[in-house]
């Protein structure tokens, strides 16, 4: 696989074109538990290449070769006014998921490890509604504009119907649901757990349609077209079709070294999007022709050098554009990065927030972006470091988001 690296910008200067360096194995023995969210520290010497960094305690080696094939050019960060982009009544607690409503620019549906689930109007910059599971709520989706699923640590999936203001509980798995995806070409909802399933159900019944079992605990997952693809702990990625659930379509291992964070499709149905823990993101196509195989690749990101140390952080969360196929990232840096993954450009970075991007959504038509703002690992929090729980809009333009 094609690997190459996309240098971070360090503030006031723009970033420099990559080049081409390599990584010797790390020292330290670890065992990386699930959803790791501190960042990991390595040293390194200020000349080019780099020496070889050292990973803290807990983590496994890895050795990559870096090609300086990814083009890049200089970048500005898009600083804007915060407060006045602020939602209001935000969750009282690190949020998990943010999601906007089909075709709408309007609604925005957050879940928070408050337990809660709230319902913003975006124009008039106030909540419409809440409803309350037992424990902490890990993922939301729409099913269309009035209807909405939820689940967490409590085991149990929820729809809410907007309009009744009612509640209908759908089923559970045997621990955490930890993602929830709307398939719109079967018209069924999908869960996966940390039970080491994935659920298919049918939201007119209500009822569980079908479980299929994965290699191991599920950490993400993303429809993409008549196909969903599912990161599992261990590295594991499984792609399945919905035509046809009798069994697996492919069985992978991530690209990526460490614990896989995000999963995303492309809107144009080729491929998808990972993220790990480690501050990269690897391009993957679903055609495993040669042909195809040989587009793959990988770069580094939200990575911050400071007085030699480079801190590296995982990168929470992807949102596409739907017109435009170019993507966010948002990391425990507490930077949103928009790349143009075909391109295999950075369009641009926003300032940074006061704690982590713990979430993103864009809306149907890429014309805003929601941003959800927290610390996933109460480790982060310091007496100096304020404990930040906000959802920010950003409206964003063809400067920021379409390839050039």
């Amino acid at each position: 696989m094609e690997t190459a690296e996309l240098p971070e910008p360090q503030e006031p200067q723009d970033p420099e074109p990559a080049s081409e360096t390599s990584e010797q194995p790390a020292t330290g023995n670890l065992v990386v538990p699930v959803e790791v969210h501190r960042p990991m520290t390595t040293t390194t010497s200020n000349k080019d290449p780099p020496t070889p960094k050292t990973f803290i305690p807990g983590l496994q080696p890895v050795q990559t070769t870096f090609s300086s094939t990814l083009r890049t050019y200089p970048t500005k960060k898009v600083k804007i006014n915060l407060q006045k982009n602020q939602i209001k009544n935000p969750p009282s607690d690190a949020i998990s998921a943010v999601e906007f409503g089909p075709n709408s620019t309007q609604f925005l549906l957050v879940s928070s490890w408050d337990s809660t689930v709230r319902l913003y109007d975006i124009h008039a910059n106030s909540m419409r509604l809440k409803y309350n599971h037992d424990q902490p709520v890990l993922d939301v989706a729409f099913q269309d504009a009035v209807h909405a699923y939820s689940g967490g640590l409590g085991c149990t999936l929820k729809m809410y119907d907007i309009n009744a203001n009612a509640e209908t509980i759908m089923g559970s798995h045997e621990k955490a649901i930890r993602k929830i995806e709307y398939c719109s070409s079967v018209n069924a909802i999908l869960t996966g757990g940390w039970d080491a399933a994935v659920k298919l159900w049918d939201p007119r019944t209500p009822t569980c349609v079908g479980t299929y079992l994965q290699p191991d605990t599920v950490l993400a997952l993303s429809v993409c077209g008549d196909k969903f693809v599912v990161g599992t702990a261990k590295r594991k990625v499984c792609i399945w079709d919905l035509r046809n659930m009798a069994g697996m379509f492919q069985r992978r291992e991530s690209s990526l070294k460490y614990q896989t964070r995000c999963i995303k499709g492309f809107p144009n149905e080729q491929g998808y999007v990972l993220s790990s823990i480690e501050g990269r993101v690897a391009v993957e196509y679903l055609d495993t022709t040669p042909e195809a195989q040989k587009k793959k690749y990988a770069f580094k990101c939200h990575r911050i050098k400071e007085n030699g140390i480079e801190n590296i952080y995982p990168v929470n969360a992807i949102s596409f554009h739907t017109t435009y196929n170019t993507f966010a990232t948002g990391g425990s840096d507490g930077y949103v990065n928009i790349w143009d993954g075909f391109n295999k450009k950075r369009l641009c970075q926003f300032h940074k927030y006061n704690a982590g991007v713990a979430a993103l959504s864009f809306s149907h038509d890429g014309s805003v972006l929601a941003i959800g703002v927290s610390f996933l690992d109460p480790a982060e929090i310091t007496p100096v470091v304020h404990d930040e729980k906000e959802i920010y809009i950003r409206y964003v333009n063809d400067q920021e988001t379409k390839p050039k």
